[in-house]
């Protein structure tokens, strides 16, 4: 347990984006922890930037998907269990950025026609614009913005290979440090990059260089429901 909570972009993108790989996680970690949430302007801005982008790329892969399941021959209008463990089995096998929501999808299905799940996946596709933006609400409403007003040369001695090959998350660091540093108690930087803040890359140094407390990584197992 801790006090605060600095939430990467990650974390934001993985709460707000449904159909996104690490949304179960992200979904779980802030309806479950006690800690309270920061992110700063910065952290929005990314999403901001990045939104438009990030849900043409989920709705591009639902319509595959339905273009996908209209192609296939094997199967009859009418899907039952076999049919639906099959399709299950192709988001494992294939390619689609949309991959774990679509066989979370077909794990609550039995018996249902091609028309229904294409009615289904059509109007998740159409209201993906509405159904982020409530979920950005609702982030908002649960998550403190922080503002970093000092800055830490001294970390760029330690941090410095961090920064020159990966600066957004150099600063991200630097502005957990800063809440670690003006906080009471304990802070945990929280994100599902493990390529870079994973033991085996900077997750080590950055705790012993800094008063962050701990390093929490929300990444989705890949291949069972989160």
């Amino acid at each position: 347990m801790v006090d605060t909570s600095f939430l990467d972009k990650g974390i934001l993108l993985g709460y707000c984006f449904t159909v996104h790989t690490h949304h179960e996680k992200c979904e779980e970690y802030l309806s479950d922890a006690d800690a309270v949430f920061y992110v700063t302007k910065y952290i929005d801005d990314v999403y901001e930037e990045k939104k438009r982008e990030v849900i043409k790329q989920h709705r591009t892969a639902i319509l595959d998907h339905i273009t996908r399941l209209k192609r296939a021959d094997e199967f009859s209008e009418e899907l039952d269990p076999d049919d639906i463990d099959e399709i299950r089995r192709w988001m494992i096998t294939t390619a689609n950025d949309a991959w774990r929501y679509l066989r979370d999808y077909y794990d609550g299905l039995s018996y249902t026609t091609v028309r229904d799940v294409e009615n289904d996946l059509r109007s998740l596709a159409r209201e993906l614009d509405k159904l982020t933006r409530r979920r950005k609400e609702k982030f908002d409403s649960r998550v403190e913005s922080w503002t970093r007003d000092r800055e830490y040369p001294g970390l760029e001695d330690n941090l410095g290979d961090l920064k020159q090959e990966e600066e957004e998350d150099y600063w991200v660091c630097i502005d957990a440090h800063d809440l670690a540093c003006r906080t009471p108690g304990t802070t945990e930087l929280v994100t599902n990059n493990p390529s870079d803040f994973g033991e085996q890359a900077y997750g080590s140094v950055i705790k012993q260089v800094t008063d962050i407390d701990k390093i929490r990584i929300l990444v989705a197992n890949p291949t069972t429901k989160a």
